[in-house]
């Protein structure tokens, strides 16, 4: 089998991908997961401090 499974999903490592909402901003969830990922400090609900976004759409 190749790197898809039976239902042809694909498995494995792939590159993070840069989640967009539907107004075009980054997905806050991915935004949350990757900054606690990499240590930084962010907000768990509400808006996301805009430094951190950047942080994240550059390392993407």
């Amino acid at each position: 089998m190749s790197a898809c499974d039976q239902k042809g999903v694909s498995i494995g490592l792939s590159r993070p991908t840069l989640h967009l909402s539907s107004t075009g901003a980054p997905d806050a969830k991915a935004v949350r997961l990757w900054a606690i990922e990499y240590g930084l400090k962010v907000n768990t609900r509400g808006r996301i401090q805009s430094d951190i976004v950047e942080k994240y759409e550059a390392a993407h």
